[in-house]
């Protein structure tokens, strides 16, 4: 307690709050802005790395990024809760300015913190619910959990259309495959968000979703025209900017239809950044780069001109830059030649500040590690949690009514595939069908379809399990799964269960009319 308490002085007293005066939003903006040089107005710009797993010299590092470069925020990513709250509490002593802290947390801080707290449903779950509530719900308790965390800002929601199966970075980050469902369900988690304290960040304008190479490796092309565009992925930004998110994250995708320039990411791109999204769109919420380490972009600008391209096209904040000291050099030195004037990084500056405001970073209030893990992990979250699985089962198709099981006496074939020991789903269903023969193989090669016996059995339900998202492995489906699962569903009697990738129904696409189909895209024990 004693050193919670010196931490909370030692902010306040570095934040110029003790006197208890009370300053407006643009007095306190004006104050902090006649403390900076022009370097550490640049600084303020930058949002780097961390993790709670960093060394003592990777910690020295970010101090060093602090104190001596005045970056304006911190994306933590892998850890544990309560270092990075001791982190958090020890870099915002260090800064003359109070710290934005974010993370990339599309499904909760668990996808960080990993041992700390229950992961929350993927996009594409959320994308099967009809329920728009329980997506607000989820956004505000995420929003929760990341304060619990020191977490100002998330990264989320992803607003991509998942058209393309072939996509190997959006996937089941995406809410689905329609344009109305993606902008409906973005809007309840952006909102949500918003309720529970935070700021969110509508990403990766111009549309990420339509791609087949990842950026992180490489700069995708997507070749659409305007009109494919503004129909499509450019649908949900146009409608939810009436909702006035807090920020926008620019992904770097080279899309021709709207710059031509070789080599030229959507991020970098005044066309796509100022032009369409800030003056066409009337966006005048904080604009973020993706990532500048991603090669997407790394690959084609070296340091400084990658960070002095990305504000000319007219980003504000510059996320994951490799070289900060370099690139603000290279920022400093364009602001004294005229290739980019103060008076523009002012602006942003403006902007990033008022997200602090609008944050109260301006009062000496730190994250507490007590009880930081029942604190994340209340009864209400997981209680929340399990009900959007649940509601999130979806039924394809039933042409024989075979759903729900009406005779439990009826005997029942269940065959689990893709797993090497019985699935909690098997031994549920044995609880309410005692006839039934339980089967499961990893592979089915020792699984005959002459020894089954299947005519002997009224009903036969096949469970697909531990699918993936990789499109070039069949989704984690083996050839011989597939037509074993083929050759059973020859049945008119049989039902197919995916746990995992909705598109493994694809496979299976001219039997749909011949069998009931149920995904739900992540496995659960219901």
């Amino acid at each position: 307690m004693i050193n919670k308490l010196k931490y909370i002085i030692l902010f306040a007293l570095t934040l110029g709050q003790v006197s208890g005066q009370i300053q407006s939003q643009d007095e306190w903006i004006a104050e902090q802005m006649s403390r900076m040089s022009v370097r550490e107005k640049i600084g303020q710009l930058f949002v780097i790395r961390a993790n709670s797993t960093d060394d003592e010299k990777q910690q020295l590092s970010v101090e060093n990024l602090i104190r001596n470069y005045a970056i304006g925020g911190i994306c933590f990513f892998q850890g544990k809760a309560s270092k990075q709250i001791e982190l958090i509490q020890k870099y915002q002593l260090l800064s003359k300015i109070p710290l934005m802290i974010s993370m990339d947390a599309e499904f909760g801080p668990a996808m960080r913190l990993k041992q700390d707290a229950l992961p929350f449903p993927k996009q594409l779950t959320l994308g099967a619910i009809d329920d728009n509530q329980m997506i607000f719900d989820m956004g505000k308790e995420v929003a929760r959990q990341l304060r619990c965390v020191g977490v100002h800002m998330n990264y989320a929601p992803c607003v991509d259309i998942y058209v393309n199966p072939k996509n190997p970075v959006i996937n089941d980050r995406s809410f689905g495959s329609d344009r109305y469902v993606v902008t409906e369900k973005a809007l309840a988690y952006m909102e949500g968000m918003q309720a529970g304290g935070i700021l969110n960040c509508l990403k990766h304008f111009p549309g990420h979703g339509d791609t087949e190479v990842d950026s992180h490796l490489d700069l995708p092309l997507v070749s659409h025209d305007r009109r494919h565009m503004d129909s499509l992925e450019l649908y949900p930004y146009r409608i939810l900017m009436n909702s006035k998110p807090d920020a926008v994250m620019v992904g770097h995708i080279q899309l021709p239809a709207l710059d031509t320039q070789a080599n030229r990411a959507t991020s970098l791109s005044h066309k796509v950044v100022s032009e369409i999204l800030k003056d066409e769109y009337h966006f005048e919420g904080l604009v973020i780069t993706d990532a500048l380490e991603m090669k997407g972009v790394a690959k084609h600008f070296v340091s400084g001109e990658l960070e002095l391209e990305a504000l000319k096209a007219g980003n504000d904040i510059l996320l994951l830059s490799e070289n900060v000291p370099v690139a603000i050099d290279r920022i400093e030195q364009a602001i004294n030649s005229g290739e980019i004037s103060i008076e523009d990084i002012n602006l942003k500056l403006i902007k990033i500040l008022r997200a602090k405001w609008k944050l109260q970073l301006y009062k000496p209030i730190l994250p507490s590690v007590e009880n930081i893990s029942t604190e994340i992990n209340a009864p209400e979250a997981k209680a929340l949690r399990d009900k959007i699985y649940r509601k999130s089962i979806t039924l394809i198709k039933d042409d024989f009514q075979q759903v729900p099981i009406r005779d439990l006496k009826q005997k029942t074939l269940f065959i689990a595939v893709g797993v090497d020991e019985e699935p909690m789903f098997l031994t549920r269903c044995r609880k309410y069908l005692p006839k039934s023969r339980m089967l499961f193989s990893k592979t089915p090669s020792s699984l005959k379809i002459s020894d089954l016996e299947l005519a002997k059995f009224d009903h036969i339900i096949i469970s697909i399990h531990k699918t993936n998202y990789k499109f070039e492995t069949n989704y984690g489906l083996s050839d011989e799964n597939i037509q074993f699962v083929k050759s059973v569903c020859k049945s008119n009697k049989v039902s197919l269960v995916i746990f995992g990738n909705p598109h493994v129904a694809d496979f299976f696409r001219m039997l749909l009319l011949k069998f009931c189909a149920m995904k739900k895209t992540l496995s659960v024990r219901i």
